[in-house]
């Protein structure tokens, strides 16, 4: 059963437009921009370049290993093509499969809503674990940057009891257990990778005297994913080893408030004749949800497109009013935030069929629980359950 990709580095020149096909456009649309940095650019650098091996080999030959490595996360080594869209910073390795992350989210990231606690912006939350899982992968593990990565399983926890100043960009320190789950000739290939993101005072991180966070706990998380070499996936797509030589259109948009969203090119469902049941969209020209080429739709972009099928199938509970994007509230009322977020990749999404969209709701007295499947074809693509507060 072939699995969703964590988007392959793709490479480009530096300065150009980014493109699928012969499709072009500049993009640089809704990201929040990190502070003090409005940078662009290709994927240039070389494995050689960028891994761990050049420096203090973390692990020998790809397998487990003693020794301390660590170093710098460049974009190459979490697949983007702009500076501004990296949260995390540098990365060192505790153990043979413990590791410590240092990031920073920009300001707005999260929001409180008074009686309701901390919202999150999520695309943000799930960059920051893909982000984590795939630094890891290329340089304590060795994986090639020409190796593509497919993703199995997505879930985090989001902690709404935490309190951060909202209007400044909030240092992270990233706790990480990275288990090996697949060994392929004495180098590892697959991980199952933990992590607590917790906020940390400017400073504070792996260099930190005592390595340890300072403020709460924001986010738990855990993923699987293997990596695979050029020729084994080229078998393993097929005709869809590339991306698309003509791109699907633009489907109509749900109203942007209605998913919890505040612009057209934010939005990925279309309305449909079924209740509760919406059409995936591609805004290829918003670089959150396509940072560069790809062959299938990326495995971010349906978790948010079922978190805006949770967030429109829950009506909102009362006029609590918000400020920033993250906030739920924003121009639509407030609607509790589901704190799990469990997403099971079943396998590729591809361009050349609609994706329909489904959510299921079932309501306790304490929770309520949306199981959102995306089917294309027939066949099930992904599930995502969100579970949360009951409304």
């Amino acid at each position: 059963m072939s699995q969703i990709l964590l988007r392959p580095a793709v490479a480009a020149a530096h300065g150009t437009p980014r493109q699928f096909a012969d499709h072009v456009t500049e993009c640089r649309l809704v990201r929040p921009a990190a502070d003090g940095t409005d940078a662009s650019g290709g994927l240039q650098a070389s494995p050689p370049d960028l891994s761990a091996r050049s420096a203090h080999p973390a692990h020998d030959g790809g397998g487990i290993g003693e020794g301390t490595a660590g170093g710098p996360a460049a974009k190459e080594l979490v697949h983007l093509s702009f500076e501004d869209a990296v949260f995390v910073t540098r990365w060192e390795q505790q153990d043979p499969t413990h590791y410590t992350v240092t990031g920073s989210w920009p300001a707005h990231t999260t929001h409180h809503v008074p009686g309701h606690g901390t919202h999150y912006e999520t695309l943000t939350v799930a960059q920051t674990i893909r982000q984590v899982g795939l630094l890891l992968a290329h340089t304590a593990f060795e994986a090639p940057l020409s190796h593509a990565t497919l993703l199995h399983t997505f879930n985090y926890t989001l902690n709404p009891g935490a309190a951060l100043d909202t209007e400044r960009a909030t240092p992270l320190h990233i706790e990480v257990t990275a288990t090996p789950t697949t060994l392929r000739n004495k180098r590892v290939t697959a991980l199952h990778v933990g992590m607590t993101i917790t906020a940390a005072e400017p400073g504070a991180g792996p260099a930190a005297a005592d390595g340890k966070a300072s403020g709460p706990a924001l986010v738990t998380a855990e993923t699987t994913f293997e990596w695979i070499p050029p020729a084994v996936y080229r078998r393993l797509r097929g005709e869809h080893h590339q991306p698309p030589s003509e791109l699907p259109p633009l489907t109509p948009h749900l109203p942007p408030a209605s998913v919890g969203r505040d612009r057209p090119d934010e939005v990925l469902l279309s309305p449909t004749d079924e209740p509760r049941g919406w059409q995936l969209r591609h805004p290829f020209d918003n670089t959150v949800f396509y940072d560069h080429a790809v062959d299938h739709v990326p495995g971010l972009v349906l978790i948010e497109a079922a978190n805006q099928a949770a967030f429109t199938a829950t009506g909102p509970v009362d006029g609590a009013a918000g400020t920033c994007a993250c906030d739920p509230a924003a121009a639509s009322g407030y609607r509790p935030q589901p704190t799990t977020t469990h997403t099971t990749f079943h396998r590729y999404a591809e361009f050349d069929a609609p994706i329909g969209i489904a959510t299921e709701r079932h309501t306790t007295s304490r929770t309520t629980t949306h199981t959102t499947v995306g089917h294309q074809n027939g066949e099930a693509v992904f599930t995502t359950t969100h579970t949360g507060p009951a409304a």
